[in-house]
């Protein structure tokens, strides 16, 4: 309790900068959460549009839906994660959906027994960090699935050319994402960096007092515990304020109207509660640390 004290007096003492440092790593704490949550709308909409793509995989001759390597390798592909959908059609399927879309096209064939369309197998629902997986999967099934990169370069359903689109997708979705956690954790060094001085300049404003307290044999915990207390409250009512503004604000602007989803803010949150406990965290140990350090190098 004696170094609370101290350091609640020193805080008093220095009250327009204990403020304004507060302030500041509150922007700071603020910006993170903001990133944060633009890092979970630019998922949720790679994760809606790729729930609307498939990828389609030309099966070889002589397979059909009864038979045991494409049950196999049906079953192949549906273990890869759950919830991912691996149908077959047949030739005759497609040719019928290929009537039903463009029936002009289609009267091109005149005999349906020279059918050209292949038999295929369409994957659904494959998260995005599984595709990687999907591939080596679909490579090790090659006896069933016709993925001649030579033979199908030109087709618009050639799995090669499917994938290449969607790995370049995943490239920039990762590269944005690792961009924002770089820009996050130089948000978390500046809070390091503020709480730093904040704690040197209170250190200089308070000399004379460290001085006579080592003079006269005072424990270090009497000289360093104070600061550090010091910044774990900068740090604290930093989160407090942040969360408070953070919160209120993302319901009171309407995001869940901007983006079309009425739950959207609700899940954010739900889905995000452990990460900003982890940053919350990160932000008081950051703040001790910031002041023990702090301390003991003006100290010196």
């Amino acid at each position: 309790m004696r170094l609370l004290r101290y350091a609640l007096n020193n805080i008093k003492r220095s009250l327009l900068l204990s403020i304004s440092s507060i302030v500041v790593i509150s922007l700071m704490t603020f910006l993170i959460f903001a990133l944060f949550f633009t890092e979970f709308v630019m998922r949720s909409l790679a994760e809606s549009v790729n729930s609307r793509l498939s990828l389609t995989l030309n099966v070889k001759s002589g397979f059909s839906s009864t038979s045991r390597e494409v049950v196999d390798t049906l079953a192949n592909l549906e273990r890869i994660a759950p919830g991912i959908a691996a149908t077959f059609a047949s030739s005759q399927d497609n040719f019928e959906v290929l009537k039903a879309r463009d029936p002009e096209l289609a009267k091109i064939i005149d005999d349906e027994s020279q059918n050209p369309l292949p038999s295929t197998i369409s994957v659904k629902n494959v998260p995005i960090e599984q595709y990687e997986a999907l591939d080596r999967v679909i490579l090790q099934n090659t006896r069933v699935l016709d993925i001649n990169q030579e033979k199908h370069a030109k087709s618009v359903i050639n799995y090669r050319n499917q994938f290449e689109r969607i790995r370049i997708v995943i490239s920039v979705l990762y590269s944005l994402r690792f961009g924002l956690y770089c820009i996050i954790a130089f948000f978390l060094f500046s809070v390091f960096v503020v709480i730093f001085h904040s704690i040197g300049n209170a250190v200089f404003f308070f000399s004379e007092e460290i001085r006579i307290t080592q003079l006269v044999g005072g424990q270090k915990r009497y000289i360093y515990g104070p600061f550090v207390i010091q910044g774990i409250i900068y740090s604290a009512l930093a989160i407090l304020l942040s969360w408070g503004l953070f919160y209120y604000g993302m319901h009171a602007i309407g995001i869940d109207t901007f983006l079309g989803s009425s739950h959207f803010i609700d899940s954010f949150f739900e889905q995000s509660m452990d990460l900003f406990g982890f940053v919350s965290l990160s932000v008081v140990v950051l703040g001790a640390l910031s002041g023990l350090i702090s301390s003991w190098k003006f100290t010196k």
